[in-house]
């Protein structure tokens, strides 16, 4: 396994921080511990095999200008020098390497990107004072989208750096990044303090002429707003007036005019060194300091206060983002909110033992923050990302990692105990907010479209998984991975088969039935289908399961609204849980209750929840504006799984007027509960039942008979309630863990797969 570190920006061999600093620093740090094998250090001109020392620079004179193009082609020419592969490992530390090498090699899938910025791109242009436009914000946040939608992880130097992220980034991207996993990379070094004493400077000749017996304070940063350097003269003001002191600056930057303007005023106690320095002065700065001091407004994890603490001076910090991170055992003092009230510091300062907190700082940055440590976490996550190429017991591949249907039935399938001790993997196309659920269950989730022709993915599929599971036919091109292995490969198709018919073309390839390939259709509507469809082709039946808590607890009107409590109090309840989508025919039941007689809908209350689908906002407004016309029909947002579950188990009727369906869920959950059913013959759940015996069945899309139905519910639900019992039974019979758990255990058996043989 190679690990490839990619930053932008020319390759200059010296220390400093950002994605180059740290990339520059692993670099070092294997070269001295030989913990990551086969690590590469890509620069935005350079690549050094860490193993060997072999560098390789691009001839190209415009890598100097920098860019995403100018990257490219760089990378272009690695390729061509290394050949990139699905296998490799690479870890990011510039969003823009990461967007160039997939557009370069779209096939590599093992990546993190470490974001190192202070806060959104946007914000960290703004605080260096570039003063970027709406067109640089617009590039920016689509440079971001991209990253965090196609990089397996999303790591951050501190979780600090990752809240600062959050703050000043714009909503959408927030909730991208809730999906993304992603580790916690401390930075790390280990100043080189004898080579630090020889260095020389013009400061220590004047520190060496000062006449004090005060304190020393040291500030190394680029001047910008989110280090604030320019808000600390405030506090060495009101400092000055009772302490003797030495404040010695190092940076420069965007707000540099108002530091001077702030240091005028404080006399001979500063020495502000503009330009650049080595580092070994630096390092001889901490050396003689007492404190480091910045008062950031946005704080990542500097390298120089590590280094600082490396020296045993003390950090006194502003009290935000990885600041809080690195004083964290009272080896420090945050700063005040109102810098010109330094009275706190000085009387901290009065009862602590110079000594021993120097020391303290020491152990802390040799124990948490050496440059071995931080080597250790990206080899950990490199071996993370690494183990998605180890022999796995199972591997799911999904649609989406989004909340719906789908997902909630294979999280039902995975509870049953043929699955509890599978080691287990997951492919989807894109990130959602299910990822976290599965990485909680133990699976691990992989971010990976389908690439046609990717030879070595797909000889890694049939190499380290035992078996698959395809979820659902959306995913049918994944299939071509699999045509003719020896790997088995279950097919679950969720859809009815006319849905199939009418969308999933692809699904009707004959080729996708080769013996390896078992169908599998999740009710009787497909299989019979298929049969009439294909002749010699067959599918078997692998109902979803549902988990029987019917028992678990009583229905409780705690935790709804009041107001909506005393609507629901004596009535006939409907519950109707699906996503707020034209399929799901919501119009179709509002539309049976304008028809329905005044003194049955005073009778009758109809409780709507679901999920708002992108795409279907007019379908939600336009249920909205019905439901305003009708008291007796409440719409609710997405809810809970428990307290869906209290609905069940309050509601007289459960309702699904879809128009295609095959198994709803809601349905099979209200069996469970022992509730009357009330479904359109659109729904292949319907096959299960029988009208007016063990639920109430009407002809989809017929508002006549469905009022008609309702009408008999409401006039007397209680007589009704053996249907449920009735409907119970189909559920133990069909849907229970048990009898799935059966099916799930023949079909993973057979070792053929239990194809059709086309192939």
């Amino acid at each position: 396994m190679r690990v490839f570190c990619f930053a932008d920006g020319e390759y200059e061999g010296r220390f400093g921080g950002g994605g180059k600093g740290v990339t520059y620093r692993l670099y070092m740090a294997d070269r001295k511990y030989h913990l990551i094998p086969h690590l590469y250090c890509v620069f935005g001109d350079t690549l050094i095999e860490a193993d060997t020392g072999r560098i390789l620079r691009s001839e190209d004179e415009t890598v100097r200008e920098g860019g995403i193009r100018v990257l490219m082609a760089f990378y272009t020419a690695l390729d061509e020098e290394l050949h990139f592969s699905s296998e490799d490992v690479c870890i990011f530390h510039d969003f823009a390497c990461f967007y160039a090498l997939k557009h370069v090699a779209p096939h590599i899938d093992l990546t993190a990107a470490v974001y190192h910025g202070q806060g959104s791109l946007f914000y960290e242009a703004e605080s260096f004072g570039l003063q970027p436009d709406e067109e640089y914000r617009e590039k920016t946040r689509t440079l971001t989208e991209y990253v965090l939608s196609g990089a397996q992880m999303i790591c951050f130097p501190s979780a600090g750096a990752r809240e600062a992220f959050l703050a000043t980034s714009e909503e959408g991207i927030r909730r991208l990044l809730d999906d993304c996993h992603g580790r916690i990379l401390y930075n790390g070094c280990l100043p080189d303090a004898r080579a630090a004493e020889a260095a020389d400077h013009d400061v220590f000749k004047w520190i060496e002429s000062r006449d004090h017996a005060g304190r020393i304070f040291v500030s190394v940063a680029v001047l910008n707003e989110a280090k604030g350097v320019e808000r600390l003269p405030d506090f060495f003001a009101d400092y000055g007036k009772t302490h003797d002191y030495l404040w010695i600056i190092v940076g420069n930057g965007a707000m540099g005019d108002r530091l001077k303007e702030g240091i005028e005023r404080l006399g001979d106690h500063v020495f502000w060194i503009r330009e650049s320095v080595p580092n070994e002065v630096i390092i001889r700065l901490y050396q003689k300091a007492d404190y480091y001091i910045l008062a950031h407004r946005i704080s990542i994890f500097d390298f120089a206060t590590i280094e600082a603490m490396h020296m045993g001076a003390v950090p006194v910090l502003s009290e935000v983002g990885g600041n809080k991170e690195m004083i964290c055992d009272g080896n420090g003092f945050f700063l005040p909110e109102d810098l010109r009230d330094s009275s706190g510091f000085a009387a901290w300062e009065e009862q602590q033992d110079p000594a021993l907190l120097k020391q303290k700082n020491i152990d802390i940055a040799r124990g948490r923050f050496s440059d071995r440590s931080m080597l250790e976490t990206y080899r950990e996550l490199a071996e993370e990302l690494g183990s998605y190429r180890e022999k796995r017991d199972l591997l799911l591949i999904v649609p989406d990692l989004e909340l719906n249907g789908a997902q909630v039935v294979l999280k039902e399938l995975l509870e049953l105990p043929y699955f509890a001790d599978k080691t287990i993997d997951l492919i989807s196309p894109s990130k959602g907010a299910y990822g976290r659920v599965y990485r909680e269950k133990g699976i691990r989730v992989l971010i990976r479209p389908y690439i046609a022709g990717d030879e070595s993915f797909r000889e890694h599929l049939i190499r380290d998984y035992e078996r698959v599971l395809v979820n659902t036919s959306s995913c049918n091109m994944y299939l071509m991975y699999f045509l003719n292995t020896r790997v088995p490969v279950l097919f679950w198709l969720h859809e009815t088969f006319t849905q199939l018919q009418q969308s999933q073309e692809a699904f009707l390839d004959p080729r996708l039935y080769s013996k390896n390939i078992r169908l599998l259709g999740v009710t009787q509507d497909v299989l019979t289908g298929i049969a009439e469809r294909f002749g010699g082709i067959s599918a078997d039946l692998l109902p979803m399961p549902v988990a029987d808590v019917r028992e678990e607890r009583e229905p409780a009107m705690t935790g709804i609204a009041p107001e909506l409590a005393d609507r629901i109090r004596g009535k006939v309840l409907f519950f109707f849980p699906a996503a707020y989508t034209i399929i799901k025919g919501q119009d179709v039941l509002l539309q049976a209750i304008l028809k329905l007689p005044a003194e049955y809908r005073a009778k009758a209350h109809f409780v709507l929840c679901g999920y708002r689908l992108p795409g279907q906002e007019s379908y939600y407004r336009s249920l909205k504006d019905l439901c305003a016309r009708f008291p007796e029909v409440t719409m609710l947002d997405q809810l809970p799984r428990e307290e869906v579950y209290n609905w069940y188990r309050l509601a007289d009727c459960v309702l699904a007027t879809s128009r295609v369906d095959a198994t709803p869920t809601s349905i099979v959950e209200a069996m469970m509960f022992g509730r009357i059913v009330l479904v359109s013959d659109a729904a292949g759940i319907s096959r299960y039942l029988t009208d007016c015996v063990n639920a109430f069945v009407f002809p989809s899309e017929n508002e006549e008979e469905l009022m008609k139905r309702l009408m008999l519910i409401i006039h007397d639900p209680d007589q009704l309630k053996q249907m449920g019992e009735k409907a119970r039974t189909v559920y133990e019979e069909f849907f229970s863990p048990a009898v799935v758990n059966e099916l799930v255990e023949e079909y993973a058996s057979d070792r053929n797969g239990g194809g059709n043989g086309c192939g």
